[in-house]
């Protein structure tokens, strides 16, 4: 962030962590497969800098890590960082897509269950926006069209 942020002009004014902080509600993190994985760690350890965060056709893999990868378990990880911060509901968005014929369907749908479930007070239909893409399979058009998707929801 900090080389991007300082070759361009953005909402932070500075590339201190307090102006990235500062201005999160102008940054989203997003990744397909790996990225998507990847995304779900940010919103455990980085949640401080971002607003939005678009996990694609990739479940939370941090159960490998604590040594526990039950869907509440990972659920209760997933959620630590914005806990940490104390955020609200409405602090941050969580646009999670998978296509309807790609395996990780399954391993990401009870993962995002147990967020809902076990964490309904921070976890709710307006910041937590699941989409499946219809007949979608995990290839490149896919990922093209959960992108086209989930832009309309960033930064709203």
């Amino acid at each position: 962030m900090k080389t991007v942020e300082s070759q361009l002009t953005t909402y932070a004014k500075d590339t201190s962590d307090t102006s990235f902080e500062n201005s999160r509600t102008h940054r989203a993190f997003g990744g397909y497969l790996m990225g998507g994985i990847t995304t779900w760690d940010v919103l455990v350890s980085q949640s401080q800098f971002f607003h939005d965060y678009m996990p694609m056709a990739g479940d939370s893999w941090i159960g490998q890590i604590t040594g526990d990868s039950s869907d509440e378990v990972v659920a209760d990880t997933l959620v630590s960082g914005l806990e940490e911060n104390q955020y609200q509901a409405d602090d941050f968005k969580i646009i999670a897509m998978v296509d309807e014929n790609d395996g990780t369907k399954y391993s990401m749908q009870p993962q995002l269950d147990a967020l809902s479930t076990n964490h309904g007070d921070l976890i709710t239909d307006d910041n937590l926006i699941y989409w499946e893409n219809a007949n979608g399979e995990h290839n490149q058009e896919s990922l093209e069209l959960e992108v086209q998707h989930g832009v309309s929801y960033l930064f709203q």
